[in-house]
């Protein structure tokens, strides 16, 4: 004999996952009642779950059999493992479940229920409802589909700009090379003219050789700028702790060793560390403190500053108070020959910055800068938090 058991009532909660797709399907209406009676093994339908379901009504005996033959074949198993359970553990059951369809897709069933006992404490009866997901389960799987394609062409395009990169630092590297040779032997032709036979030229002559030999050794440059810059995307990275205050201290004494007519103040904040490869950092470094050394060779009282800046920042920088820049052209700093200075105020390549910021992506950080004409510049630059020590 079994006895009526009252729901108990459950305290409001947030809803999520299979409880946010049962809001919806409520809404949708879409859903019917279910009993399994377990002594008799008898489960009994309602009308509208025989409908979501597609079982005629005249035809169905109450048998689990017959309900299975409506339920997906590679989920029937886990339909009758999940009802054996709630009846084994005395536990409420709840699964999700796919059904047949006439001509169409598998549909998709939200089924939950109440685990009811008989007067003697046995199990004696599952009761629930069932919700008929199919468009909220279509639009979840839809999504998933949507986002493995998205990941897969991210991946193809990556895979494709890698390749491009790749071929582009090979080219660059090539060509680099291989003008040397022929640029070489113009600068050595053009200096034998000036030694051996200046003086059979007047003086407009001799001004030609000259400007010639300069814009090859000008060009020689950039030649060493661009090979560098293909070797920073070719060598491999070697991650150790590295004293970046050590290696500003290194270069500040190199840069002043390099011309003691200029008294600059340096300023470095000492135990300032990263872990990144050495080698690439210190040319990223140099070139940062190079390009300070280099416009603020016009100040008498130049200064240079080496540190970490927090909020809103949150980089290190190299600070100075030389001749800055125009801050609408900040965008064009970190291009290759790209220059906001003409040659005759400052000299250079136009090739530092671009290999600061190559060097600085492959670490996976950034680099950017602020300032302003005539009032000196700060450049900056960060790397991912587990690159910090």
């Amino acid at each position: 004999m079994s006895t009526e058991t009252e729901f108990p009532r459950k305290p409001k909660v947030s809803l999520s996952g299979a409880e946010e797709r049962l809001r919806l399907a409520l809404s949708a209406g879409r859903m019917g009642i279910w009993e399994l009676v377990v002594e008799e093994n008898a489960l009994v339908l309602s009308p509208e779950l025989q409908a979501i379901l597609d079982i005629k009504q005249d035809r169905f005996d109450r048998s689990i059999a017959a309900f299975l033959k409506r339920v997906y074949p590679e989920d029937r198993r886990g339909v009758l493992k999940s009802l054996a359970r709630a009846i084994r553990q005395a536990t409420d059951p709840e699964l999700e479940f796919r059904f047949l369809t006439q001509g169409q897709s598998p549909g998709w069933l939200l089924a939950r229920g109440r685990l009811y006992r008989d007067a003697n404490g046995r199990p004696a009866r599952l009761v629930g409802v069932g919700i008929d997901v199919t468009a909220q389960k279509r639009a979840e799987l839809e999504v998933l589909r949507l986002n493995a394609e998205l990941e897969r062409r991210v991946a193809e395009r990556t895979a494709q700009l890698q390749a491009t990169n790749k071929e582009l630092e090979a080219f660059c590297y090539s060509v680099s090379h291989d003008l040397r040779a022929p640029l070489r032997s113009i600068r050595g032709f053009t200096e034998v003219l000036l030694e051996h036979y200046q003086s059979q030229l007047d003086a407009r002559g001799q001004e030609f050789l000259r400007r010639a030999c300069e814009s090859s050794n000008h060009m020689d440059e950039l030649i060493e700028s661009l090979l560098k810059l293909s070797r920073v995307g070719r060598s491999d990275l070697s991650r150790r702790v590295v004293d970046l205050s050590d290696l500003a201290t290194n270069i500040a004494e190199e840069l002043q060793s390099s011309d003691r007519s200029r008294a600059v103040k340096f300023k470095i904040e000492p135990g300032l560390c990263v872990k990144g490869d050495e080698h690439l950092l210190r040319i990223a470094l140099e070139n940062l403190m190079r390009n300070a050394w280099k416009f603020t060779s016009k100040r008498d009282q130049a200064q240079i500053e080496f540190g970490f800046a927090g909020p809103p920042n949150n980089g290190w920088f190299v600070r100075d108070n030389g001749a800055g820049f125009d801050p609408a052209y900040t965008d064009r700093l970190f291009g290759v020959f790209q220059r906001l200075h003409s040659s005759t105020e400052f000299t250079g390549t136009g090739v530092g910055l671009a290999t600061v910021q190559r060097i600085i992506s492959r670490h996976g950080g950034r680099v950017w800068a602020t300032g302003a004409v005539d009032r000196g510049a700060t450049f900056y630059f960060s790397l991912p938090s587990d690159e910090t020590n």
